[in-house]
């Protein structure tokens, strides 16, 4: 303490080692925080998506918040997107602020203390119609730190109905009676001769799908889903998931969701498969000022739809005597210019073009030589893809056009014995892939049996999730005492 030439105290230094004492106590100072959480806060905070959030979080990484808006979003993937479409369809200039952010060492968790502003001036599908209003919401993350250093889980801190008012998004109002009754009667396979009480007599009918590219009247579309649902898989039933009404168009929105076995033959389609399908889809429905629907517009994955039951699309131009819609798509060593392609060279005589999934999938490949298959005879990078959609990268890859025999040489080739079978390596199944000249194909693919052990390796670091398997991979040689597939 420094006294003046009065006596009083002017100036106090204190030395004090105040870490030692906090640390008495139990108060500690915030740790910094992880780089990967940070970068994960301002990528999906600036509408950069999965693409890029991906970096920065596991492949699995789950998400959840008490907020209606958020309540059927689970995973991280699914969040980023849908902030993607906020920030930057919704709202384009959006902004946002970090606040605070702190990292609590003893649970892991990171959390950032963020307020976003936006005017919702674009349109976004399941949303209203541009309100040209601004808002200005505070929310908390709470993420999971993993031992990798990446985020594995998110928890978000919002309240949904305070911003929502801000930008004028309302509870949604009653939907009108005959556009509900016209739904029911049309899923339950009642036909035109019912779902003509709720409509217009020239109610028209559009659809982006493969069946349905030719029916441009209700009264078509309703004779078609009575064939589908009474002839072709009868027994067939449907959920309503959600539905909504914005007064602003007229537009009744319903989500369904349709389950049936194809068990019996309806003219125009495939001998009965006896497999079956759930299939997700939604109805917007246009309202005319007398009450009754004049308009439907639906929204339906019909390639997926038909891949569960076998429905397959017929083969491509330019490829003769192969049965229609087999394709075969490869991601691994049975690409050109790849290893296996050269013992293979009949079953791919047929090469169809490039191609990627059309949804995510974790395509895992360990950092050194490693091969489980007993069929393949290299000791190389084996590629693994796992059935988790959603999760990883759009694989790329090849297609080929393929018969039946073919298949089932690649069977053997990939150790696939069967639905189900206790010693597969691989399983096959149908999935959507897009050609590279712009079009659309189902296609044969090949997945894990049991993933659980790339799962692991993936988790430890000795392999990693690509969106690509490269021929440098593929390079290897000949397992020690190789006679042959097992």
């Amino acid at each position: 303490m420094h006294v003046n030439v009065q006596g009083k105290v002017n100036g106090i230094t204190k030395v004090w080692h105040s870490a030692w004492a906090a640390a008495q106590v139990g108060w500690t100072p915030p740790s910094s925080v992880p780089a990967y959480a940070e970068h994960l806060f301002h990528a999906c905070e600036s509408g950069k998506g999965w693409r890029e959030c991906s970096r920065y979080c596991t492949h699995d990484a789950a998400f959840s918040a008490q907020a209606e808006p958020l309540k059927g979003i689970s995973t991280v993937y699914a969040y980023t997107e849908w902030m993607k479409g906020i920030a930057v369809v919704a709202m384009p200039g959006s902004s946002y602020e970090l606040n605070a952010q702190s990292f609590d060492p003893k649970t892991s968790t990171a959390t950032f203390f963020g307020t976003f502003r936006g005017t919702h001036t674009g349109h976004l599908h399941g949303f209203p119609a541009p309100t040209h209003k601004s808002m200005e919401t505070q929310y908390v993350y709470n993420m999971h730190v993993a031992p990798c250093g990446k985020v594995d889980r998110i928890t978000k801190v919002w309240h949904s109905a305070w911003a929502a008012a801000q930008v004028g998004w309302t509870s949604p109002m009653d939907v009108p009676s005959d556009a509900q009754q016209l739904f029911h009667a049309c899923e339950s396979g009642k036909g035109w001769h019912e779902v003509k009480h709720h409509c217009t007599r020239d109610a028209a009918f559009d659809a982006q799908a493969e069946p349905l590219k030719d029916i441009k009247t209700v009264h078509g579309y309703a004779e078609w889903m009575k064939g589908i649902a009474v002839v072709a898989m009868p027994g067939s039933h449907y959920v309503l998931n959600a539905q909504a009404f914005d007064p602003k168009t007229q537009t009744a929105t319903f989500f369904g969701t349709f389950h049936g076995i194809h068990s019996r033959y309806l003219e125009g389609f495939p001998e009965p498969t006896h497999k079956s399908m759930e299939t997700q889809y939604v109805y917007c429905m246009h309202v005319a000022p007398c009450g009754k629907v004049d308009r439907i517009t639906k929204v339906w994955h019909s390639a997926w739809a038909a891949a569960q039951v076998g429905w397959v699309r017929p083969a491509l131009q330019g490829s003769p005597g192969v049965h229609a819609g087999e394709y075969y798509f490869t991601y691994g060593s049975l690409k050109r210019g790849f290893p296996n392609h050269g013992k293979h060279e009949e079953e791919l005589s047929r090469f169809v073009g490039v191609a990627t999934t059309l949804e995510p999938y974790p395509l895992i490949v360990p950092k050194e030589p490693s091969c489980t298959n007993p069929n393949c005879p290299y000791l190389h990078r084996q590629p693994t893809l796992m059935d988790k959609a959603g999760l990883g990268y759009y694989v790329r890859g090849e297609v080929y056009a393929v018969k039946a025999d073919d298949v089932k040489e690649l069977d053997v080739l990939e150790g696939y014995h069967g639905k189900k079978h206790s010693d597969n390596v691989y399983f096959r199944r149908m999935i959507p892939v897009l050609l590279e000249s712009g079009e659309e194909v189902l296609a044969h693919c090949y997945f894990i049996a049991d993933h659980a052990e790339k799962w692991a390796e993936l988790q430890k670091g000795v392999a990693e999730c690509l969106p690509e398997y490269t021929s440098d991979m593929a390079v290897g040689e000949l397992k020690p005492g190789w006679s042959g597939p097992a």
